[in-house]
C-alpha cells in the first residue's frame, strides 16, 4: 500500500485500517502523533501556501521546549509539509472499536450530500478583502445557508412547527 505522507514516528498505521478508510476515501492517510492519538486526514500535493504554513508551524515549535505535545504538534506540521490536511484525531481505542471509521464515513457522506457545496463557496468568498465587491454576495449567501440549516435542524422530527 502506497503511503503519500512520511512522518518520523514510532509507530506505523496498520495497513488493515488505512484500506478501510481508503475504501471510502481513496486519499486519506492515518499518522500517528503521539500519546495514543492518531490523526486521520487528506492528502492533496501541496501548495505553496500550505507549506509556508507548515514552515511557520515548525518554527514556531522549534523555538519552545520540545515536551510530548510538541512532538504531536512537530509530526502535523511535517505531514502539512507533504500536503497532509487533518480531517480529525482519535484515541487509539476509537480506532479498534471501529467507531472512527462510522465517524468518518458518515463526515464524509455529510460532506458529498452538502447543497452543493454553497457553504463552502461562501465561506472562501467571505475571506475576500473588504475592498472586493464579491464580499457582499458572499456574505448574504452565507446568512442565507445558515438559516436554511437552522430552520432544517429546527423542524428535524417534527410534524408541525407548534410542536
Amino acid at each position: 500500500m502506497e503511503r503519500r505522507v512520511d512522518v518520523p514516528c514510532v509507530y506505523e498505521a496498520p495497513s488493515a485500517w488505512i484500506e478501510s478508510f481508503r475504501q471510502i476515501d481513496p486519499a486519506v492517510e492515518l499518522i500517528y502523533l503521539c500519546q495514543g492519538t492518531w490523526a486521520l486526514g487528506s492528502w492533496s500535493p501541496p501548495d505553496s501556501a500550505r507549506r509556508r504554513a507548515a514552515n511557520e508551524m515548525l518554527a514556531r515549535i522549534a523555538e519552545a521546549p520540545l515536551d510530548s505535545r510538541r512532538v504531536g504538534q512537530y509530526r502535523l506540521a511535517k505531514a502539512a509539509q507533504q500536503g497532509f490536511r487533518i480531517i480529525s484525531r482519535y484515541p487509539r481505542h476509537q480506532i479498534d472499536s471501529g467507531f472512527a471509521l462510522r465517524d468518518f464515513r458518515i463526515a464524509d457522506w455529510e460532506y458529498r450530500k452538502s447543497r452543493d457545496r454553497a457553504f463552502e463557496k461562501a465561506l472562501e468568498a467571505s475571506m475576500l478583502s473588504h475592498d472586493d465587491p464579491r464580499r457582499e454576495d458572499a456574505l448574504r449567501e452565507n446568512a442565507m445557508y445558515r438559516a436554511k440549516d437552522a430552520w432544517t435542524y429546527f423542524m428535524k422530527n417534527r410534524k408541525h412547527f407548534v410542536q
